[in-house]
């Protein structure tokens, strides 16, 4: 209205697009993903929608375009502007309000305590409002990991709490701190480190995928908006697209801004969608890091009996048809699965934003649900692989304890002392005969009973020594 839409026209639009948003007006929206790869089709669906229910409010009749979806609804714009300010503020939305939170709660659950140390997170220019520090997420009121007894849930800008049931821990990395198990390198025995310590790799993975999409969001707030056709501007006045993002950002509560150049944009909002690219990289990044988590714990979990039985994973529900009793990692299979489709998402909205042409991408609807299908994947498969999964992990460290002792290569620590190739001729040794590290060392009298006792000590494997 303030650049000459008619007051009363301009009222009627804006409730009738109050009206669209509150979704009361759905079943007038008929059309698919598979259309016109500009999205003219669902912003025209939008402006007729929108101009036929602006007339009724005016006491017109649909279909006499009293309100019309050109010179009054579309007054100022293109779909070539508006179709990819949506795609950006539909993601970005959806980031801050469903993916960074859930991924944020797993994290909390996984969490380390060398986490401490990382106070300075997501300073790429990507903020959550009212975001906490790595401590404020992970300790809350308590003020330490001893007395922990809840798990911060963040939604959409708020923090709640959330009491831990019975036989919960809101920090497995912290929990399992203290118990020493076997490492595994080409899915073979390797030196030892504990379970804590291999928790707190995961807890970093999910970290570091926050940090990669949370730096993706400043392309993300910049909008096409202002640009009309070919980001030249024609048909708007001056000042309309700062304008505009100012709106868009009041609205949303979140740093959207004017693309800086339109120029430079024509060919980054327009024509490539480099953004929505980039962010599904951040995406596929995280899929990838998902997947080796999920099937590092199923593969611990793995048994009951005939397993690796290191960890003991909830039981949500029976596994089998047929076999009495069975229990299934569930939550590690779904997992497991949505990665593979938002890596598959990825290769989509890759092939959509190489081919932009000239000065227009006409990937746009694809690449928009494809990364808004990640985005939603990600954000639910993390709360429920969350809640459904880790926060009842526990470890069984009779088995742990077994197979670490068990292990050959222990024998590692006595390279220092014997050299390589005696370690490696006490590790055979006692493998070609089913022996203890021990009684194979003593046969080749390559060292003492006491130095072997005093060698051999998986707490002293850990770590560096001094």
């Amino acid at each position: 209205m303030e650049y000459g839409l008619e007051p009363s026209i301009g009222k009627a639009i804006m409730q009738a697009a109050q009206e669209v948003a509150e979704g009361k007006l759905n079943d007038h929206f008929p059309l698919v993903v598979w259309q016109t790869g500009s999205g003219t089709q669902s912003n025209m669906n939008a402006n007729e929608v929108i101009a036929n229910r602006a007339a009724e409010i005016l006491g017109h009749q649909r279909g006499e375009k009293f309100v019309h979806p050109n010179d009054h609804v579309n007054r100022s714009q293109s779909s070539n502007d508006t179709f990819p300010t949506v795609m950006h503020i539909a993601a970005a939305m959806e980031i801050n309000s469903r993916l960074i939170p859930k991924m944020k709660h797993l994290q909390a659950s996984l969490h380390s305590k060398d986490m401490w140390a990382m106070e300075a997170l997501w300073d790429c220019g990507g903020s959550l409002e009212g975001s906490m520090t790595v401590t404020e997420l992970a300790l809350g009121s308590q003020g330490g990991v001893g007395e922990l007894s809840e798990v911060l849930s963040v939604s959409g800008g708020e923090t709640e709490k959330r009491k831990l049931g019975a036989g919960e821990s809101g920090y497995k990395s912290v929990e399992f701190k203290d118990i020493i198990k076997i490492g595994r390198t080409h899915t073979q025995d390797a030196t030892p480190l504990t379970l804590g310590q291999e928790f707190s790799g995961y807890t970093t993975q999910v970290k570091y995928g926050i940090d990669r999409v949370l730096c993706t969001l400043p392309r993300m707030y910049q909008l096409a908006q202002g640009g009309t056709a070919v980001g030249t501007g024609l048909n708007t006045k001056k000042g309309f697209d700062v304008k505009i993002a100012a709106a868009v950002a009041e609205e949303t509560n979140l740093p959207f801004v004017t693309a800086e150049n339109k120029f430079e944009a024509l060919v980054i909002l327009w024509a490539a969608h480099d953004a929505f690219v980039e962010t599904s990289g951040a995406l596929n990044t995280i899929a990838a890091s998902l997947m080796k988590i999920a099937n590092d714990i199923r593969f611990l979990g793995s048994g009951p009996r005939c397993g690796l039985g290191e960890l003991i994973l909830p039981e949500n529900e029976p596994g089998s048809s047929i076999m009495p009793g069975k229990v299934n990692p569930t939550q590690c299979e779904a997992l497991t699965m949505v990665c593979a489709q938002v890596m598959g998402n990825h290769v989509a909205v890759t092939v959509g934003g190489s081919n932009g042409h000239f000065e227009l991408n006409v990937f746009k609807p694809m690449i928009a649900n494809a990364l808004l299908h990640s985005v939603r994947l990600i954000g639910d498969a993390s709360a429920s692989f969350e809640k459904n999964c880790v926060r009842g992990i526990q470890a069984n460290r009779e088995r742990i304890s077994k197979l670490l002792h068990e292990s050959l290569m222990l024998v590692t620590s006595l390279n220092p002392k014997i050299g390589y190739d005696n370690a490696a001729a006490v590790a055979k040794k006692a493998h070609k005969e089913g022996s203890t590290l021990k009684e194979a060392a003593l046969k080749l009298g390559v060292l003492s009973a006491e130095e072997f006792v005093k060698l051999v000590v998986p707490e002293k494997m850990i770590g560096p020594s001094d």
